[in-house]
């Protein structure tokens, strides 16, 4: 089945404000268990705050990994099972006890991970090759010809997944779907750089990223099978680099025709945090940032809406409890470029120099 996107000709910008200090879901087409958890939320353990540290959490960093790569994306397929990915073609997952390196024998860096499972893994980078870890070799299975570098994959399951990444000439998204790879035509007249995918169902796709040129930011959603592509703008920043959030309804779309989001959280650069409840095309009308800091935010996660996690430069971990952001203490100035978690709450952070942070209920020990 043939993936059909057209862009609807509606563009809004909406202000930001700079700051120097932003039930389970539906699972269909979706693993009945934890596998491939990277949307919605869990129910929220209720963890009280320490009355010594002040903070719900804290970080441990894991030295069981010995590398200096640049990790650049995570991804969880269960509890305990994890993958990351980063420069100089590094790939490694861990089994619930110690890590182990797949390297693809290709030295390009990898900005995307997802899998189905840990035998089935899915990477893509700087160039435009799509390659498989089948559980014993890699393999190039695709190449997103129509762009020049891809960002982020992923997948509803097996057999629906998606990447996309930079193109100076139109916006392109490369599908997965019924046994085969194809490239589709989202615009030929909007150039976006499109840095994360973030969805629920392969219904609709929410996207982040910018203008080619990275001096406008985008927020964008993909529907099928409603031919319709609707894009927005932050204004306060040029980039957006991450997007998450609790559901997108692939059920209907709203009076506007597009899909209904709950909470959906958008980062990226000047500290930008926008957060959105309810249909897209509202965007503009309940933009909210709450900004505790200025440094560019890479990634972000949650295990619910009252529990989500940013990350990005100079060791900067935010934590948003359903009012406010507050920023978490980690112990390290390196720059941070994903996070993401499982369904018991487990969270991971990664980033430069091989940085893999643990998030630990404060009290507890470290993994």
């Amino acid at each position: 089945m043939a993936v059909r996107f057209v862009l609807l000709t509606s563009m809004l910008a909406f202000a930001a404000c700079d700051g120097d200090s932003s039930s389970v879901p539906s699972q269909e087409g979706r693993a009945p268990d934890d596998a491939m958890f990277d949307g919605g939320p869990i129910p929220d353990a209720g963890i009280p705050v320490d009355s010594t540290t002040g903070f719900k959490h804290r970080w441990c960093k894991d030295s069981t990994l010995s590398t200096t790569a640049q990790l650049r994306a995570v991804w969880s397929t269960g509890p305990g099972q994890w993958i990351v990915a980063g420069t100089q073609g590094t790939v490694q997952r861990h089994n619930g006890t110690s890590w182990q390196a797949i390297p693809t024998g290709d030295p390009t860096q990898l900005n995307g991970v997802w899998a189905s499972n840990s035998n089935d893994v899915y990477v893509v980078g700087e160039s435009t090759a799509v390659r498989r870890f089948d559980g014993a070799v890699w393999s190039k299975i695709a190449d997103a010809s129509r762009v020049s570098r891809l960002n982020a994959i992923w997948g509803s399951d097996a057999q629906h997944i998606y990447t996309m990444g930079d193109s100076g000439n139109g916006t392109y998204v490369t599908v997965f779907e019924d046994g085969a790879w194809q490239t589709s035509v989202v615009s030929t007249t909007m150039a976006y750089n499109v840095k994360s995918i973030w969805s629920t169902s392969s219904a609709n796709l929410v996207i982040a990223g910018s203008l080619w040129n990275e001096r406008q930011s985008m927020l964008g959603i993909l529907s099928y099978p409603w031919p319709l592509a609707k894009f927005h703008s932050v204004e306060s920043a040029p980039v957006l680099y991450g997007i998450w959030g609790s559901e997108v309804h692939y059920g209907g779309n709203d009076e506007a025709g597009s899909p209904i989001l709950e909470e959906v959280f958008a980062v990226g650069s000047k500290g930008t945090i926008a957060h959105r409840v309810g249909n897209f095309t509202n965007w503009s009308t309940t933009f909210t940032s709450s900004n505790p800091t200025s440094v560019t935010l890479r990634g972000v996660w949650g295990t619910g809406t009252t529990d989500v996690v940013a990350v990005g430069d100079q060791g900067t971990i935010l934590a948003y409890d359903g009012t406010s952001w507050n920023a978490e203490p980690i112990g390290t100035s390196v720059n941070l470029y994903a996070v993401t978690g499982s369904r018991t709450g487990q969270v991971m952070a990664v980033g430069d120099e091989g940085t893999i942070l643990w998030r630990v209920n404060d009290g507890a020990a470290c993994p």
